[in-house]
């Protein structure tokens, strides 16, 4: 297991200081709300290069439900996700061992869902985040909503297996804030995030926040509800309203935790690369242009020689933070900008 937490390491560094720009994301715009799901909305690579998710090495149990290597740990998050790439490469090429992927991803999905602190329909974590102050047991906005993107599409396929009903469960933590068992903070302004990381304090991740909304999305399409649409054009609302606080001027902030001098990390290329993506995708779902215009803006900013040298100099700023002092860290005193 150490290698794989060194190989991590060192592939968080690499991450930090890319030396080709090319990397982007693919992305597909939502299906007309009068057909079926269709494709996901943004591809992972699966293989073991810097921008891969080692999904071709990584072990499967009995069943052939993927498992994260090194930890050896099931990872909603990680299943869901090879869940969508498989449907999505179902979908290109109709391959039988495809389709079998997705739903042996989504079937696990279906049948692990738990209460927790009353809440139901719960995709608890057995493994701490650290830098996040997470214990063991913590839940996660991004799980639940791309649990609910997987288990809608596998009921396109398979409409007596439960599929819609585990969504539906998928949801119920949208629905509740984190002091009371659910994944969505609240403002005293009444701004509601979607947190990828659900305790206190939060970190505002960006993309986590996004990928919940999509799923709330899908849901919608499939069973409209005042309830949950009332959810996710609050989780919109904030999207809008937030975005500016994710934006360097010279490149995308992964999150808004920082440390108490004040530094933020920049998104390395592969998630600033994905916040583009999910930006195209949103202002399609949303009809709000303002989103794609700061997706323009963004991808300009990886063709500047200005924003790679800042992306150069805030990673190698953030060294110390990250594996020294870990002051970036909830336990080091780092705190989300609009809660210190």
């Amino acid at each position: 297991m150490w290698r794989w937490y060194i190989a991590n390491y060192l592939r968080s560094i690499l991450l930090g200081f890319p030396i080709g720009w090319s990397h982007f994301r693919r992305y597909q715009l939502p299906s007309s709300r009068e057909e079926p799901l269709g494709p996901y909305y943004v591809e992972w690579d699966p293989g073991t290069g810097i921008y891969g998710e080692d999904w071709t090495v990584a072990p499967r149990d009995e069943k052939g439900v993927i498992v994260t290597k090194g930890i050896q740990k099931y990872h909603p998050v990680q299943i869901a996700r090879y869940g969508l790439y498989n449907y999505n490469v179902w979908v290109r090429t109709r391959s039988a061992s495809a389709r079998s992927e997705f739903l042996t991803q989504a079937h696990w999905l279906r049948d692990n869902q738990v209460e927790r602190l009353g809440v139901g329909g719960c995709y608890p974590l057995d493994y701490p985040l650290v830098r996040f102050g997470a214990d063991v047991g913590w839940i996660s906005a991004m799980a639940q909503g791309v649990a609910i993107s997987l288990l809608l599409r596998a009921a396109e396929h398979a409409p007596n297996d439960g599929f819609v009903d585990a969504a539906l469960l998928a949801a119920e933590p949208f629905k509740h804030e984190i002091v009371h068992g659910g994944v969505v903070w609240k403002g005293e302004t009444g701004v509601q995030f979607f947190e990828e990381v659900a305790v206190s304090p939060p970190s505002h991740i960006l993309s986590g926040h996004i990928y919940a909304l999509w799923g709330l999305y899908d849901l919608l399409n499939v069973r409209d509800s005042e309830n949950m649409r009332q959810i996710a054009a609050a989780g919109n609302r904030t999207l809008r309203l937030w975005l500016p606080l994710f934006d360097s001027e010279h490149w995308s902030y992964y999150m808004l935790l920082g440390t108490s001098s004040g530094y933020r990390n920049f998104a390395q290329l592969k998630y600033h690369a994905l916040h583009i993506a999910q930006l195209r995708v949103t202002a399609a779902f949303t009809g709000d242009e303002y989103y794609g215009e700061i997706a323009d803006r963004w991808e300009e900013q990886t063709k500047r020689m200005s924003s790679r040298f800042h992306l150069y100099a805030n990673s190698l700023v953030g060294l110390v933070p990250r594996f020294t002092t870990h002051a970036d860290s909830v336990p080091g005193g780092a705190r989300s900008i609009v809660d210190a």
